[in-house]
């Protein structure tokens, strides 16, 4: 028995089965497209945050920039301030831009020559000088600022005759420069004593007000007194006693006409002047 013969598709089976083909392969195509567009969708977005991110890297470095800038200025303009602040710390400005002068400088700051003097004394008793204007040095009086002839007087009344000098000097500035030097001698150590006594305790109340005294440590006795005499005028003293003889050493300055008042003399260089003036004073004995 014979199969039957295959059967053949009819026409409208044909065209259905190319339709259903033909939908397939659009499908495909159409879903190929969709995902080449979301890749590139992606693509641009990924691109897009990239420039974004830059953007912000660059707004961020410019800020820092800024702010470093900001800051640099600041800190020069509070430097400025603060340098400014402690220019104000100095020396008060006199009217034009100066500084105001010290009244202890130059002159009034002396202290003597580089070398102190020794004193170099024979055994007492000891006689006046022959001049009592020899007792300081000359280059001591260049420092004192002394440049005048001096003044000498003489005395023989009571118990201790005496000898004096006195430098007067008118300064620069207007101030009145003044150093007396006055020898006395007596016939006995204690009677020399007793002058020595009534000079250091009773001329320096005469004068004015003490500042401040010390003994120096020269001769047998002796004492360096800063006084103050009033509106600004100080005067230093030295007291020396050695056997026998009292010699007594003042260094004055007056202030200039209607000066601030401010004190002539201080203590550091009296303190160290006046005892060199008695050494120098002392090696003039005879």
């Amino acid at each position: 028995m014979q199969p039957p013969p295959a059967s053949r598709p009819s026409g409208a089976g044909r065209w259905v089965a190319l339709g259903a083909g033909l939908f397939m392969l659009a499908l495909v195509v159409v879903t190929g497209v969709v995902v080449v567009t979301a890749v590139a969708k992606g693509g641009e977005a990924a691109a897009s945050g990239g420039d974004a991110a830059e953007a912000g890297n660059e707004a961020g470095a410019g800020a820092g920039t800024e702010g470093g800038s900001d800051g640099g200025q600041d800190g020069s303009a509070g430097g400025a301030a603060d340098g400014a602040t402690d220019g104000d710390d100095g020396l008060a400005s006199e009217p034009g831009g100066q500084s105001a002068s010290d009244p202890h400088e130059g002159v009034a700051a002396y202290t003597g020559p580089d070398t102190p003097t020794q004193v170099a004394v024979g055994p007492g008793p000891h006689r006046l000088p022959a001049d009592a204007c020899a007792a300081v040095g000359p280059q001591t009086l260049e420092g004192l600022g002394m440049g005048e002839e001096p003044t000498r007087s003489e005395s023989s009344e009571g118990t201790a005759p005496s000898r004096s000098c006195m430098w007067q000097q008118l300064a620069d500035d207007g101030s009145f420069h003044v150093v007396r030097v006055r020898y006395e001698s007596a016939d006995t150590p204690e009677l020399a004593a007793a002058v020595y006594d009534a000079a250091a305790e009773e001329q320096t109340g005469i004068l004015g007000e003490v500042v401040r005294q010390e003994e120096p440590g020269i001769g047998d006795e002796s004492t360096v007194v800063l006084v103050d005499n009033g509106k600004g005028a100080y005067q230093g003293l030295v007291f020396v006693r050695l056997g026998n003889t009292v010699v007594t050493v003042e260094r004055e300055i007056q202030p200039q006409a209607g000066g601030t008042g401010a004190p002539t003399l201080a203590w550091g260089p009296t303190s160290q002047l006046m005892p060199e003036l008695g050494r120098q004073a002392l090696n003039n004995l005879a």
